[in-house]
């Protein structure tokens, strides 16, 4: 089982049978947009078992490529923040 933000040719989930990478799977499983995804399940969760503000809104911080994530969130998901800082980062391409 990979983990989000590794390198996924470091897992055997994304070889073909001929030992070839399947980048397209790789971009399912280990992509930026499935990590933003894993904030909002958890925010999600969050919200089912009453740990958030009755609006259910979350704070962000990230820096570096946790900043690039922040934004994708925020471009994705937007209406679950209350506050977002964002630390020496890039953009999201």
């Amino acid at each position: 089982m990979g983990n989000r933000g590794v390198s996924p040719t470091l897992f055997p989930e994304v070889f073909n049978r001929d030992g070839s990478i399947d980048y397209s799977r790789a971009l399912r499983f280990y992509g930026s947009e499935e990590q933003v995804d894993d904030i909002e399940a958890v925010r999600q969760d969050m919200q089912k078992k009453r740990l958030l503000p009755k609006d259910g809104k979350i704070m962000l911080y990230g820096g570096s490529g946790g900043g690039v994530l922040i934004q994708q969130y925020l471009d994705k998901y937007g209406e679950h923040v209350s506050r977002a800082l964002i630390e020496s980062s890039g953009t999201p391409d």
